[in-house]
């Protein structure tokens, strides 16, 4: 019996409840259930007394709540101990990524077990590949496009596309009605730029900025993603970034339909290696996360 059969015991013994067990558990009832039913399976007796309604936790099982606690806590105290001797794991990412991708897989892998002790380094694309290629690394997330893919030996390195994102165009919801004015007017557009040796930088230059060079007027450059979006925000101007960041923000306007955008690939790097390596369950994570959006 592991840890969460044990946790999940516990919260329906403290909450008498199905739903709100299963609600402290973070997975909805049904799943809960499924638990329930799979832990009865396991120990070859009953854990709730189904013939009452509402269902209610036996009395049996009640009574072994402080010894189930006391399980818990032993192994708690346990994975802690060896978790303090496990291997550092070093993730390297785009700052962008930082912000919703590497919480989102990390927390996946720590749901299914796969999380040992990690350290995320967020860097620009260039800095990214050298902290992977010297070692300093041994997974790394980022964003590629078309004429701007990360060159790399496919003898040394693994590469996998799990994902995909666009680089699409925003402004506050406060400076629209500004915008569409000028827009329509065929005004200048102000934009908020990528410094030209960024990786967003070379995909605004190749597959944004030739088809409206004429009417972008630059505002402000940042290489750093959240600012870009701050300032697109505020209403400074329009802001090209990752649609998976700021698709849910109810103070911006997606521009797409007007502005065009950018389709972008999310890669994962690792260097091959033979054997086993530490990351290897987070790798394996990465890939059952493919096409899933995470």
């Amino acid at each position: 019996m592991d840890l969460r059969t044990l946790e999940d015991l516990l919260a329906l013994i403290d909450t008498r409840s199905l739903s709100d067990a299963a609600a402290v558990r973070h997975i909805t009832q049904p799943a809960f259930s499924r638990r329930i039913v799979a832990i009865e399976a396991e120990l070859g007796l009953a854990v709730l007394d189904r013939s009452h309604r509402p269902t209610q936790v036996l009395q049996a099982i009640r009574a072994k709540r402080a010894e189930i606690e006391e399980l818990v806590q032993s192994l708690r105290r346990l994975r802690s101990a060896l978790a303090a001797t496990a291997p550092l794991i070093d993730i390297c990412a785009m700052h962008s990524l930082g912000l919703d991708l590497v919480p989102a897989i990390l927390d996946r892998a720590r749901r299914s077990g796969a999380l040992e002790r990690v350290q995320v380094h967020l860097r620009n694309r260039d800095d990214c590949y050298a902290l992977l290629m010297t070692d300093q690394a041994s997974i790394m997330l980022a964003y590629e496009s078309d004429g701007a893919e990360i060159a790399c030996d496919e003898d040394m390195v693994e590469k996998v596309t799990i994902g995909e994102d666009m680089l699409a165009p925003f402004i506050g919801a406060t400076a629209a009605g500004a915008f569409w004015a000028g827009e329509d007017g065929d005004g200048a557009i102000p934009f908020i730029d990528y410094p030209d040796d960024s990786f967003f930088g070379a995909v605004m230059r190749r597959r944004i900025t030739p088809r409206l060079d004429t009417r972008l007027s630059v505002v402000a450059v940042s290489s750093f993603v959240p600012t870009v979006v701050a300032m697109a925000e505020r209403g400074l101007g329009v802001g090209w970034v990752p649609a998976r960041l700021v698709e849910t923000a109810a103070g911006l306007v997606d521009l797409r339909d007007r502005l065009g955008c950018c389709p972008l690939s999310l890669v994962v790097l690792r260097k091959r290696r033979s054997g086993n390596d530490p990351s290897d369950g987070i790798w394996k994570v990465l890939m059952q996360s493919r096409g899933s959006g995470v």
